[in-house]
């Protein structure tokens, strides 16, 4: 089912979304950057015109929340990326450790001019689709060891219906979770800690 909303909406301007987000990176020297670029995608680097994609899929707010425009359109449920970026996190969602868009957003970089001959947004979501692999693998009880293999007819059912929960209504079914260990030690923390936590896990041993 679609869901559509047609009151009038206001995004908030790319400045807004820069100072909510300033800060609260921990890769941006990777790129070179001393403060967050309004013309460079915050998860790949490429440069240009970037769109205002949302974190919490905007869909799945609409489906399973009471949550209004502003509240969904807020700057922190906002980053700047790339076209490629955008059309790629559009069916996951969640910012915290363990949930399937910081994952995606915090997966292996490459810089595109030392792998020339791989386009830089494939094979950064490459290393991103397999950790969904391995995680439906081990839910499923399915063997991707053996590559030699056959997928049985069985084995490509369970997929498709695991794969429909996660990218379709994520945010209903808690298939946004991709590392449930993970997620679980995030939401013991006090929550004056989460927000860093979400900065750097590894200083609250995520």
């Amino acid at each position: 089912m679609i869901v559509t909303d047609n009151k009038k909406r206001k995004m908030p301007s790319v400045k807004l979304i820069k100072q909510e987000w300033e800060n609260k990176f921990r890769f941006i020297e990777d790129f070179g950057w001393k403060e967050l670029p309004t013309n460079a995608c915050w998860r790949c680097g490429e440069t240009g015109k970037m769109d205002r994609a949302h974190i919490w899929s905007r869909s799945d707010m609409l489906c399973h929340t009471n949550k209004t425009n502003e509240e969904i359109d807020s700057p922190s449920n906002l980053h700047l990326l790339c076209s490629s970026c955008h059309k790629y996190s559009e069916f996951i969602s969640g910012w915290a450790p363990g949930l399937a868009y910081y994952e995606w957003f915090y997966t292996l970089r490459e810089d595109k001019f030392n792998v020339p001959a791989l386009p830089q947004i494939w094979n950064e979501n490459r290393f991103y689709a397999m950790m969904v692999v391995n995680v439906f693998a081990k839910e499923l009880g399915i063997d991707m060891t053996n590559g030699d293999r056959n997928t049985t007819d069985e084995e490509l059912e369970k997929i498709k219906k695991w794969s429909s929960a996660f990218y379709e209504c994520g945010y209903k079914t808690g298939k946004t979770i991709l590392h449930k260990d993970r997620y679980k030690k995030y939401l013991t923390l006090p929550k004056d800690d989460k927000e860093l936590a979400c900065f750097d896990p590894v200083c609250f041993n995520i």
